[in-house]
């Protein structure tokens, strides 16, 4: 079985429907792919896609989608970010928000094992589809906490009543 490669990501990539994408690096060690989704007039998202051989990994990163730096904002701003991203964290089950306190960059990042294995490209738009789904859903809810326009509180509460109308 041949092993998940830059080569073979940039052949899943048009067929999920992204056709722009740059290779940034592709060695043996593994390789970095950046692409995104959005639009001009919504944004457009970019996204790192890197494998690491040496470490067997997968890494999707969507960097810098909002910024909360530690001695530019209000404590409490910063306690409603940390809120919104630590609840969203708790509320998915695949990928997670990161929280950068030397610069407060919040990035999103969805890492995946995949050791010398060849990733399928269900797994693949697995992983897309799911990195797309977190970073719409959650991202513009921590940038509002982040830029003081929400608190953390009323994140938690807009995702329990949503989630509470699936329940009915």
């Amino acid at each position: 079985m041949e092993r998940t490669t830059i080569k073979l990501l940039t052949k899943y990539l048009p067929r999920y429907g992204w056709a722009a994408f740059s290779v940034v690096e592709d060695t043996a060690a593994g390789g970095k792919i950046l692409t995104g989704w959005g639009s001009p007039i919504q944004g457009v998202r970019p996204m790192f896609i890197t494998i690491d051989h040496q470490k067997g990994t997968l890494l999707v990163v969507c960097p810098a989608l909002a910024t909360a730096p530690q001695d530019a904002m209000p404590v409490g701003q910063l306690a409603d970010t940390l809120t919104a991203v630590g609840f969203a964290n708790y509320a998915m089950l695949l990928g997670r928000f990161c929280y950068d306190p030397q610069d407060g960059e919040i990035r999103y990042e969805f890492g995946m094992p995949i050791g010398g294995a060849q990733m399928s490209y269900e797994q693949f738009e697995h992983m897309l589809k799911a990195t797309v789904a977190a970073v719409t859903y959650w991202a513009p809810r921590i940038q509002e906490a982040a830029m003081g326009a929400r608190t953390g509180d009323s994140v938690v509460q807009s995702f329990l009543s949503h989630a509470a109308e699936f329940a009915r």
